[in-house]
């Protein structure tokens, strides 16, 4: 998808491994051809696994001038069905965040990255998301889409990540109740923090390979999550920057 208004870079993209304890965890990567150092971003995916459709994301935000890389959580598995994507969210247990936290030290140490991060997460994705904002220090921000924020309520009000979550207004489940609580949280939070709910959308909104995508929220929330990353990432992504 070309954005007229923003700064596109020829980009390089591709499977990777990446140097995890004692094994390699297999990934997808894109960077700019040129230029740098770039901010990184480490995008999480769903229980559908490391797609097509995460691999066009991985692809969208290289070309406006970041460093991007999707760790594949499920070492090349992908689901066809709910059940299926659950099944392979509990093979996965507690291996997420030693999964995400070996993709962002593979950025952070890298030449043409700026050491600026941040994390961006889908579902499951984006509950590793919201992890990860609780327990590092090193994040400029954490984007989370339709993911339950339960486990890290009571320790949103300390945390200084800035934070934006998305859901579906019929998200399953995310219940107004549990929204507003997210939104206390946040608001006490040293980061603050900002949840944005689309009328009419439910989980998958923004997957385009799911018969739950919603086009209208689809875009509204890539604009918003730009505009997010340039405000705490302190960088000019706007045509008039060049590259």
């Amino acid at each position: 998808m070309y954005e007229t208004r923003r700064v596109q870079h020829r980009i390089v993209s591709g499977f990777i491994n990446i140097v995890a304890d004692s094994h390699y965890l297999p990934a997808f990567w894109a960077h700019p051809e040129l230029g740098g150092p770039f901010p990184g971003l480490v995008l999480i995916h769903e229980w559908w696994g490391l797609t097509a459709h995460m691999r066009t994301q991985v692809r969208r935000f290289a070309e406006l001038g970041f460093y991007v890389v999707a760790p594949d959580l499920f070492d090349g598995q992908t689901a066809q069905n709910a059940d299926q994507g659950l099944a392979l969210q509990r093979q996965l247990g507690e291996a997420g965040p030693p999964r995400v936290g070996a993709a962002l030290r593979a950025l952070e140490t890298h030449h043409r990255c700026n050491g600026k991060m941040a994390v961006i997460g889908w579902q499951l994705g984006g509950e590793l998301a919201f992890h990860a904002a609780m327990h590092r220090t090193d994040l400029k921000a954490v984007i989370a889409f339709y993911a339950r924020p339960d486990d890290y309520l009571v320790m949103m009000p300390a945390d200084e990540t800035p934070i934006l979550a998305f859901y579906g207004e019929h998200d399953p489940t995310a219940s107004p109740k549990m929204i507003e609580r997210l939104r206390a949280a946040l608001a006490q939070s040293p980061g603050k923090g900002q949840v944005i709910v689309y009328p009419g959308a439910t989980t998958g909104f923004f997957n385009d390979d799911l018969p739950t995508y919603n086009a209208q929220a689809a875009a509204d929330a890539w604009a918003k999550m730009l505009d997010f990353l340039h405000q705490h990432l302190e960088v000019d992504i706007s045509s008039k920057g060049g590259a």
